[in-house]
């Protein structure tokens, strides 16, 4: 049984390694004004930190799947909670003391990842989950956008609450960070995701136009290989890396280039912006509210544009600095502190009866 009257959390990704979604949770954790307790299914993962005014409530997964622990064990602990937050896209059917976070719709696009099944599934427990919710919230404005055009829900119950890049992007390297990974000499461009809507194959073009006017240009791309890389063995694949890898890539890098075709956010495009990094992204989904003027927008499948911008930025030294400059003006809007203070005012009016929902 949960602590009376503390807000009850979803922690069960803390127990798995880092990724974003986990960050989005600990970032804010440090930042809420009053402690709440977190539940998790297992040990927290060893390089997690947790802000320790919050209470951490191991409750034992004896189930063989996170989401059977999730739908009997958490529900039965938190049914006296007066909110209950849940920050990884899948939450509790039919709780009216929901804060629920839908960080994107990817899974209704045809090349999202799952199978058809999976996303079947996927798709019809977050549209209980949306509709019956006190509330919802997005990563972005257009997110929230879509969420209420796809389950019909009212601007009131689903709010934008932007993310942002965590300080660290922007601190001065330590003397022993360089890039240590297989990559050669010379400029080069940086993607990072190798999911089907990261559109690598166009960032492929791009890069082959763009180094017939960029001598010696390489293409690094962090994230797990595709089952076509041998196609392309220039391409230097360098699969995971740790955030200091990859702080230091996006340091030395040329340009970041993002051609995605669906984000929830874009959180890549602000990490390169608080390193120094001028982006080259798509015209696309929420990239624009993120980016703002501070990138270069263009058609997502539009290879030559990409490469144009890409030569220019080496070609004209000055023009680089002006993106560099304007990317951390724009990065410095988008903060933790904002985040969890637009979280928390919706934790707090979820703990208030409900005037109407629809």
């Amino acid at each position: 049984m949960n602590s009376a009257g503390m807000v009850a959390v979803n922690g069960r990704l803390l127990t798995r390694p880092p990724s974003g979604i986990q960050r989005y949770l600990v970032e804010q954790l440090w930042h809420f004004p009053d402690p709440v307790e977190i539940f998790v299914p297992g040990p927290v993962y060893p390089t997690v930190v947790i802000d320790p005014r919050h209470r951490v409530t191991l409750l034992p997964n004896r189930f063989p799947h996170d989401h059977l622990w999730e739908q009997l064990a958490f529900r039965y602990a938190v049914r006296r909670s007066p909110v209950v937050w849940s920050p990884f896209s899948v939450g509790l059917p039919w709780c009216n003391r929901l804060v629920f976070t839908l960080h994107d719709l990817s899974f209704f696009e045809e090349d999202s990842s799952g199978g058809r099944v999976a996303r079947a599934w996927y798709q019809a427990i977050v549209r209980v989950v949306a509709r019956s919710s006190r509330f919802v919230l997005a990563d972005s404005e257009h997110v929230a956008v879509s969420v209420r055009e796809r389950f019909s829900l009212s601007s009131e119950r689903v709010v934008a609450t932007p993310l942002a890049a965590s300080p660290y992007w922007g601190e001065p390297p330590s003397p022993s960070e360089i890039v240590s990974l297989a990559v050669g000499d010379g400029p080069f461009i940086l993607t990072v995701g190798t999911a089907p809507r990261k559109n690598i194959r166009t960032i492929i073009r791009a890069w082959q136009i763009a180094r017939q006017d960029v001598s010696g240009l390489r293409l690094v791309i962090v994230g797990r290989a595709v089952a076509w890389a041998d196609e392309f063995p220039d391409v230097e694949w360098v699969g995971g890396v740790s955030d200091d890898a990859l702080r230091s890539l996006y340091r030395n890098a040329l340009a970041f280039v993002f051609a995605s075709r669906y984000e929830g956010f874009g959180l890549p495009v602000l990490e390169a912006m608080s390193a120094g990094c001028p982006v080259i992204a798509a015209n696309a989904t929420c990239i624009p509210e993120v980016a703002g003027d501070a990138a270069f927008l263009v058609n997502t499948d539009d290879s030559a544009a990409y490469a144009r911008h890409i030569v220019e930025l080496h070609r004209i030294p000055s023009q680089r600095e002006q993106k560099v400059s304007a990317g951390l003006k724009q990065a410095a809007k988008f903060t933790w502190e904002k985040t969890a203070a637009a979280t928390w005012k919706v934790i707090q009016e979820a703990s208030t009866p409900a005037k109407g929902k629809r």
